[in-house]
């Protein structure tokens, strides 16, 4: 008994046979149903309660995050000038003076004893401060949580419910298996519709128990060299293999 696409009218006697919510299409208009559906699906997605409570609560949380790093800016940075100060004048003073040149700064007597005390000097305020903006950080973070995301956001189901309809009774000459299915397909892709010479063009199994019959034209697709590489590596589609060689088809 044949069976038509609902979309395009096709005889699908001797064709893959795609049932989507319980209407039968050509492998062409399938993939274009599953498109629609799948855009509609998104649309509908975005337009729920669930997905416009996803997008308030995340701008209220970056809103949040942003004021959060401002203070906390702030608060890094409380020490700044003291720091400048403490660390800063004290080599101010000794450059302003010449301490270095003439030897006007004496502590201990010593000039390299002066030096290493000077530098001491600076080392552990240094430290003291930075200690101190380390703890103060700690502080605030204690007293104001960083704000957290603590929801995921909500993935939409775009899955299509699909199935590749048993065989109808079609058989194939497996010494003319390629060249029927071709002129079947009227040597045109049945991935990207465009029409291609005999040597450009390659059998595709599309079922995956579809093994023990690789001549079944119910699960085979025409398929151009170019979209070959690209679904071999996407494995979408399992490659049974290329049923005729280039030298072949010529």
């Amino acid at each position: 008994m044949s069976s038509y696409c609902e979309r395009c009218r096709l005889d699908l006697f001797g064709y893959p046979k795609i049932k989507i919510d319980y209407k039968i299409y050509c492998y062409r208009c399938s993939r274009a149903v599953v498109r629609e559906i799948r855009k509609d699906k998104l649309r509908d997605f975005k337009t729920s309660k669930v997905y416009k409570d996803f997008i308030e609560n995340k701008y209220k949380y970056e809103r949040d995050l942003k004021i959060w790093e401002d203070k906390f800016k702030k608060a890094k940075n409380k020490y700044d000038a003291l720091i400048m100060y403490l660390v800063g004048f004290p080599v101010l003073v000794i450059f302003f003076k010449g301490a270095w040149k003439r030897g006007e700064v004496e502590i201990t007597g010593d000039r390299t004893i002066d030096l290493i005390l000077i530098i001491s000097y600076l080392v552990i305020a240094t430290i003291i401060l930075l200690t101190k903006i380390v703890k103060n950080e700690n502080h605030f973070v204690s007293s104001n949580p960083k704000p957290t995301l603590n929801f995921k956001e909500p993935i939409p189901d775009q899955k299509v419910k699909s199935g590749l309809l048993p065989n109808d009774g079609s058989q194939v000459n497996p010494e003319e298996c390629p060249i029927i299915l071709f002129e079947r397909d009227d040597y045109t892709c049945q991935e990207c519709g465009v029409k291609k010479e005999r040597r450009e063009l390659s059998l595709f199994q599309i079922a995956k128990n579809a093994g023990n019959n690789p001549f079944d034209p119910t699960t085979q697709i025409t398929v151009c060299d170019n979209c070959f590489q690209d679904l071999r590596h996407s494995g979408q589609i399992q490659l049974i293999s290329k049923l005729i060689s280039k030298r072949e088809v010529i």
